[in-house]
């Protein structure tokens, strides 16, 4: 898991991300004088939530070490999980996708020996994945013999998960 830059791999072990298929939808409707039921006029999609499990493991040699290497460990979290600002969060199922968001809730930690476990929360105010930045780049291309420029094109897969169109 990255967030907000920052690699947990060498402090957490994900165990597993939930997220639903779709963010809640509400369909915006209006009542017209006269008509039964109502009109339609839109869908909104509402926030994405998604829940990562994740174990921090800190084995050492004897008890007190172990409570030590743990603390030491579950402080470093903490401080780099601590964010009042929308983040980008790229989780371990989807490495494609960059989302924006924030940590929520409560992260009780319960732990056992030099292990323990939590879920994070993360709200994602953009109920979307956006596609891990590629660039590339193109050239026109000028025939040895013709005076004419060809017009240089680049197909973009522009990935993530919502409608969008590339930046040029």
């Amino acid at each position: 898991m990255i967030y907000d830059g920052y690699d947990f791999s060498d402090l957490l072990v994900v165990e597993r991300v939930e997220r639903s298929l779709l963010p809640g939808l509400t369909v915006n409707t209006s009542n017209v004088p006269g008509k039964d039921g109502t009109s339609f006029r839109s869908v909104t999609v509402d926030a994405l939530t998604i829940n990562v499990d994740v174990r921090i493991i800190a084995p050492a040699d004897g008890a007190a070490n172990q409570k030590l290497r743990f603390e030491l460990a579950r402080r470093e979290i903490a401080g780099h999980l601590l964010k009042r600002r929308p983040c980008e969060l790229v989780v371990d199922d989807a490495p494609d996708l960059v989302y924006t968001a924030s940590l929520t809730g409560s992260t009780d930690l319960e732990r056992f020996v030099y292990t323990g476990g939590t879920t994070l929360e993360f709200s994602c105010v953009e109920p979307y994945g956006v596609g891990r930045t590629v660039k590339r780049s193109a050239s026109p291309s000028q025939d040895s013999e013709a005076s004419e420029v060809d017009q240089a094109f680049v197909r973009a897969n522009v990935g993530g998960n919502y409608p969008t169109a590339p930046i040029v």
